[in-house]
């Protein structure tokens, strides 16, 4: 999925982002683009932050909703701004689920923020039975390749890499390595990062 919105993955010592009520925020339909579609009347409004793991968002719309037809996931993205009218949140609805009860219709809208697209990059194809080896390599400098790499491969949903700190150097070996998977197993290692996607648009 190509998407121009921009966003930033920031890789550093970590990041302090609260997690405060959604209930008073606004919930609005896009594009994959980011263009605004509206506003939904949603119920049940929640935002997770997403240190060092996915970002979601969920909300709950009624059938009254003049946008209720037009929710379709893995089509539409959900943006999120707080009280203050910054935007916290902004990525693809991955799932929702039409609760009837005979006189309501509802839809619980769930989507999750763009890392999840680096779930569908694969690098360092290499077929010789070994793989590519990274050897005495600062971590900044593997995840970086990684990340920049689905970008250019056009999966990464408008991501590119923010400030990267100096971590240590590992010794490892990859061979048709998820990015997402790349970011996730190097984070966990000691004296290693934390991240976060922050939003710049």
């Amino acid at each position: 999925t190509d998407t121009a919105f921009p966003m930033t993955l920031q890789v550093s010592t970590p990041p302090v982002v609260p997690t405060p009520t959604a209930e008073s925020w606004r919930f609005v339909l896009a594009d994959k683009l980011g263009k605004s579609l509206g506003e939904l009347k949603a119920s049940q409004r929640r935002w997770e932050a997403g240190v060092s793991r996915m970002a979601t968002a969920s909300c709950r719309v009624h059938e009254s909703d003049p946008l209720f037809d037009d929710i379709d996931a893995g089509v539409n993205w959900l943006k999120v701004y707080d009280s203050t009218g910054t935007l916290r949140f902004f990525g693809v609805i991955l799932q929702t689920h039409e609760e009837n009860d005979g006189d309501d219709v509802h839809l619980l809208i769930t989507a999750v923020d763009t890392f999840w697209h680096l779930t569908g990059f694969y690098g360092d194809a290499v077929d010789n039975g070994v793989g590519q080896k990274y050897a005495a390599t600062p971590i900044q400098t593997i995840v970086n390749a990684y990340v920049s790499s689905a970008a250019g491969d056009n999966c990464s949903g408008g991501l590119v890499m923010g400030t990267l700190g100096s971590f240590p150097a590992v010794d490892v070996t990859y061979n048709w390595k998820r990015a997402s998977d790349v970011v996730l197993e190097l984070a966990a290692m000691s004296g290693s990062y934390e991240w976060r996607i922050r939003y710049t648009g």
